[in-house]
């Protein structure tokens, strides 16, 4: 070693730094070759070892490329490496050259302004490298006329070990946790297959997932190589070998092959948007050095199977966003119409399940509500989830096993998987996607763990010494949520955004022209009673005044009674249901009479089926059917009875559940009207209908009605029919299902499949 020049030795692996070895500046190469370092200006900066024997050269600092007697070839290929490097670009250049009697492959690259050259021993002459290149291009074009990925990796294989003749030739794809499964195998008859094993993502520590990225292949000629270390000048800094061929690899490297009794080993990686998709990894049981030129063929199949794994993702996630944005302003169309978030999501449940691929959905906010729809999910679980969200800090969270959620919140198998959007803040509503855990039962290549103990280079992290097959049962987990999941997840996040804004900007203009109208409704009645009072000044009738007053200040109560529930509502108090037990039979008949009495010349024709009772808000009731008699009033013929039904049933799951129905003769509600017939505000002058007899109103009614079939975990809803024998134009028939249990979570309306 002459006198100003430096060795640079890497430093041992231990048990402190094995995870951060610096495995791109070994300080060292494998020996089948000579490396030459220059700077810029092309003066030696450092060298390793084993130039002077291959090349017959005398290295020393500083001394210009020119001098070391290297050839005009030589000189060429660093000539163009530093013009290519002055506009920008940096390829490696290689070229076919004799030097000291040997013929070597050379390559020449710029990294960090070094211009590294480097010599590679080769074996076989031009003839048969012309021979590999036909087998490759053969190998190439089947490559590309091949969609799938599987099949994809299983011809790579093949043809890799065709071409290059290891012993093992298999390909590993990662999964989310940088885990490997080898999905496709070629090898040796006489060797114990690895096809569907699983190896850790320890195996590949991240700076070595790093190197196999922006180098995308690597030999090791003969695990049993002693480096060749680099010279350098005293004021040179270690030489980054990222992209060099001859790199010398880590020693814990070398001891994992030989405890697979490997002597060679070839690695070409697969590397889609700049992420290690998969790995194609070549073994043989004696020292194997492939010709340079044969490698690039092989590195040229990852690069076909990388462009078409990654047009197949294009393809899908470009599919998958042409979903997302239909479906997404779907959603804003109907909600904008509908004014029911959760039943509009509910609608679309089943798209939004398939786009998400998930297992089962459900709608679940504070009130109790739940509209779920793919697999029924357990009773309670909803409500479960939104009690672990309670703590949330963003509006969309990921869970992808028992381990991701809160302490003690977990639920029970199988439903371990969960995505969930906040739709809405304010009624604290969150949309619900699960996954099923998926058992399986992994095969992994020897025990994951890598054991603590004396290895060759003293006590460290010391890679597996069996690769006999272990077997583990992975539970707890299901399918995890990708970031494509994400994606979409946020874009629907968006879209309900969008679509609480317009509903939003649509309600304040519809407010506005709501407080016109009502301030009129409240001047006629308060005139009314400002002139009976006058007329009571002078002694005429008082009872006649007085139902005028009870009737204008009834009706200006109910107005202010409305506008109070749809504020509560609307602020997300919800209209406070307070159960008790309730003679359901009894409370309808009851309001029948009133109306009776109070409307005499309107007949009512009843089917009450007695002792219907339950846990209801009594008061909360009588207003929803109070709502519905009095549209049924002023909508219907008056000519002919309004029909009152009521009857006890139990749901799916066997719990009871009052269906009450209130019908009366009109023609049916035109379409554009029935989207919008349980909104708040809807147009002046018609609650529901079009009989003759319409009013003017707020368009409150029918909205607070609903409202409280939802806070009791029922739903209210409207059709038209037509009976045999009635010539008339048909009945207009709402319908309120009422759970009857203690509680909103005795009920979930189911939609969908």
């Amino acid at each position: 070693m002459p006198d100003d020049a430096t060795e640079h030795p890497p430093g041992s692996p231990d048990l402190s730094n094995c995870d951060r070895e610096p495995i791109h500046i070994p300080g060292a190469i494998q020996p089948h070759g000579a490396l030459l370092a220059f700077d810029a200006d092309l003066r030696l900066c450092g060298w390793s070892a084993s130039a002077s024997d291959w090349l017959a050269i005398r290295p020393a600092p500083d001394r210009p490329a020119a001098a070391l007697g290297l050839g005009e070839e030589v000189l060429a290929l660093l000539d163009e490496c530093l013009a290519s490097a002055a506009q920008g670009e940096s390829p490696p250049l290689s070229g076919e050259v004799q030097a000291n009697g040997h013929l070597f492959d050379v390559v020449v690259h710029m990294h960090q302004q070094r211009v590294l050259l480097e010599y590679e021993i080769r074996h076989v002459g031009s003839p048969e490298i012309a021979s590999f290149a036909l087998q490759a291009n053969r190998a190439i074009s089947r490559l590309r006329r091949t969609r799938q990925a599987e099949e994809l990796l299983q011809i790579a294989v093949h043809e890799i070990r065709k071409l290059t003749g290891f012993d093992r030739v298999m390909a590993y794809r990662f999964r989310h946790d940088d885990s490997g499964d080898i999905v496709s195998e070629d090898v040796a008859d006489d060797m114990d297959p690895y096809l569907g094993r699983r190896y850790p993502a320890s195996d590949i520590p991240a700076q070595a997932r790093r190197l196999y990225t922006i180098n995308t292949l690597r030999l090791i000629a003969d695990v049993a190589y002693r480096p060749s270390p680099l010279l350098c000048r005293p004021d040179v800094v270690p030489l980054d070998l990222s992209h060099s061929i001859l790199r010398s690899v880590s020693p814990i490297h070398v001891e994992y092959l030989s405890n697979m009794g490997v002597q060679a080993s070839m690695s070409v990686s697969i590397v889609v948007r700049g992420r290690l998709w998969g790995l194609i990894a070549c073994h043989h049981r004696q020292p194997l050095l492939v010709p340079h030129s044969v490698r690039m063929a092989c590195d040229v199949m990852a690069q076909v199977i990388a462009t078409s794994v990654e047009a197949a993702e294009t393809r899908r996630a470009e599919g998958r966003s042409r979903q997302c944005a239909q479906l997404n302003s779907a959603i804003v169309q109907d909600y904008v119409s509908s004014d029911d978030l959760a039943a509009t999501l509910g609608a679309h449940a089943p798209d939004m399940a398939r786009l998400l691929e998930c297992d089962g959905f459900a709608i679940v906010s504070r009130q109790g509500r739940e509209v779920q729809a793919g697999a029924t999910l357990p009773a309670g679980l909803p409500q479960q989830a939104l009690a672990s969200l309670a703590d949330a800090s963003t509006d969309i969270v990921c869970r992808n096993g028992v381990a991701d959620w809160p302490a003690g919140m977990a639920p029970a198998s199988p439903w371990v998987g969960l995505l969930a959007i906040r739709c809405d803040a304010v009624e604290n509503l969150w949309a619900l996607f699960w996954r099923l855990e998926q058992i399986e039962t992994v095969r992994w290549g020897g025990k994951p763990e890598k054991l603590v103990r004396i290895g060759p280079l003293g006590p460290r992290l010391t890679p597996r010494g069996s690769f006999e097959e272990w077997k583990e049962t992975v539970s707890g987990c299901a399918v995890p949520w990708t970031a494509a999941d994400i994606d979409c997840a946020q874009e629907l996040l968006h879209a309900i955004h969008r679509a609480l804004s317009a509903r939003m900007s649509e309600l304040d203009r519809a407010k506005n022209q709501m407080l016109a109208i009502l301030g009129h409704d409240l001047r006629d009645p308060l005139h009314s009673i400002s002139m009976a009072a006058q007329i009571m000044t002078r002694h005429h009738d008082p009872a006649s005044l007085g139902r005028r007053i009870h009737e204008s200040s009834g009706r200006m109560q109910k107005l202010i009674s409305h506008m109070l529930d749809m504020s509560r509502i609307r602020s997300g108090l919800g209209l406070g249901i307070r159960r008790s037990d309730t003679d359901l039979s009894a409370l309808l008949s009851s309001l029948v009479d009133e109306a009776e009495i109070a409307h005499g010349r309107l007949p009512h024709q009843r089917a009450i089926e007695a002792d219907v009772r339950g846990q209801l808000d009594a008061d909360r009731v009588g207003q929803l059917v109070s709502n519905l008699l009095g549209n049924a009033r002023h909508h219907g013929d008056p000519a002919r009875a309004v029909e009152v039904a009521l009857r006890g049933e139990t749901d799916e799951a066997g719990r009871p559940v009052a269906v009450l129905g209130v019908a009366n003769v009109a023609a049916p509600i035109p379409a554009e009207r029935v989207a919008r017939l349980f909104s708040p505000f809807k147009d002046a002058g018609s609650e529901a209908g079009t009989g003759a007899t319409a009013h003017r109103g707020l368009g409150l009614g029918l909205y607070i009605a609903r409202q409280i079939a939802l806070e009791h975990g029922g739903d209210l809803s409207y059709h038209h029919e037509h009976r045999p024998g009635d010539a008339g134009p048909g009945w207009v028939i709402f319908v309120a299902r009422l759970p009857m249990g203690d509680g909103a979570a005795s009920s979930a309306l189911r939609v969908g499949a």
